[in-house]
Order: C-alpha cells, then structure tokens, then sequence
C-alpha cells in the first residue's frame, strides 16, 4: 500500500503526538485510561528535527504547537473530566489541525473532510473514533484559521 504526502504527513503528525505524550510531565496526575497503553505502544519521543522533514511538515507542526494553548484549553472545557488526559487527545487535534492547514481542504466544510478524517484515525492504536471526532473538528477548524492567516 502506497500513502500519498498528505495521508504520510498525517502519520508523521499523529506518531510525534503520540510521543510526545509520553513525555509531557503536565499530565502525570490525572487518570491514564484505556487508549493510554495503545498510544504508549508507539515507541519513545523523536526529536522536532527528524531527519528528512520537509519545510512544509515542520511549517505544520510549529503552527501546531503555536496554538497548542487552545487545545489544551478545549480539552479542559470538554473531556478533563472523562479520565482520559490531554496527551491522549493531543493526536485527535493534530490530525484534525493538519487538515485544516492543508490547502486542499481549506475551502471544505467538515461534512465533506469527516470521512477523509475518519479514514486517517487508527482505532487500534488511537482510541475510538467516536470519543475523539469532535476535538478533530476542533483541531481542523484551528488548523483552516491558521492556514488563512
């Protein structure tokens, strides 16, 4: 099976979310949950300059974390309470950021990038899709403001 660069770029985004999330300290004290050990099973955290980013993927992931406030405020409105922490969610916003960002889905509405979104999450190591679409939506319509300056 052949990815295309935006199915790739999505991969990338969602493995370094995922990394990261076993790194991020802040969220040591709350509850880990289910989807934690399948996150976990990823690997170790990679530095922000992987060999071979391109200009456009670090562009990407900087913006990304450039906003990373409002996504952690996000989560703490809608799921602190849900026993899952913000690390586990961290690759729902960074999916859905990342395509917004991604000039050829600017100009959709979520109805007609859902199912692309779907097609990109990987149940068996993210977590179901159901308990994260709505802070992939919310990470695209991030990402769509952001890529519109």
């Amino acid at each position: 099976m052949r990815l295309n660069n935006g199915q790739a770029l999505l991969i990338m985004g969602v493995l370094v979310s995922m990394m990261a999330a076993c790194t991020d300290s802040r969220d040591a004290t709350r509850p880990a949950g289910p989807d934690a050990r399948k996150a976990a099973k990823s690997g170790g955290p990679l530095s922000e300059n992987v060999t071979g980013r391109t200009a456009q993927e670090k562009a990407m992931f900087d913006a990304f974390t450039r906003h990373e406030t409002e996504f952690r405020q996000h989560y703490d409105e809608h799921y602190a309470q849900s026993g899952y922490a913000y690390n586990q969610f961290r690759p729902a916003y960074q999916q859905g950021f990342e395509l917004g960002f991604d000039q050829r889905n600017r100009e959709l509405d979520w109805k007609s990038i859902e199912t692309t979104a779907r097609k990109g999450w990987d149940e068996s190591r993210m977590g179901l899709w159901d308990r994260y679409k709505d802070a992939v939506r919310f990470g695209w319509e991030r990402g769509v403001v952001a890529a519109r300056g």
